[in-house]
């Protein structure tokens, strides 16, 4: 190995976040809360997504929806990590998205780089660090 070869420094991830947040699903009776533009996310479409970056959701929450849940409004950049059935998958929000109850999202802070932490959780199997998976495994 050359002397010159970079050394990697692991740090807590609440020195990278500026919060990370759960999701969390508005109640499916009252239709008020539906169809308000938005953009919900469910771990089943990252399955689905063939890249890193999610612009698009099937399903939207309207501003009550959002109000009277536990969902959070997300920025862009912020990175979702699927932590239930569909354990691990990551991606990038393209811009303000909710999520479900399936994920944990990263919202950074500082001079992190949102490109750069999304392979870095797949690779070292989540932040040990922190309790904020739903299993421990992530």
């Amino acid at each position: 190995m050359s002397s010159t070869a970079l050394t990697w420094r692991q740090v807590p991830a609440r020195e990278i976040a500026k919060e990370i947040v759960g999701g969390s699903t508005p109640s499916r009776d009252v239709h008020s809360l539906w169809n308000g533009g938005i953009p919900w996310v469910t771990p089943g479409e990252l399955t689905k997504l063939g890249g890193k970056f999610l612009y698009e959701t099937a399903e939207t929450i309207s501003k009550a929806g959002l109000a009277n849940s536990g969902a959070k409004l997300l920025p862009a950049d912020a990175l979702i990590v699927t932590t239930r059935a569909t354990l691990g998958l990551v991606a990038l929000t393209t811009g303000p998205m909710t999520t479900n109850q399936g994920f944990k999202s990263i919202v950074f802070s500082g001079e992190a780089d949102p490109n750069f932490y999304g392979p870095c959780v797949v690779l070292v199997g989540g932040f040990p660090d922190t309790d904020w998976a739903t299993h421990r495994a992530l």
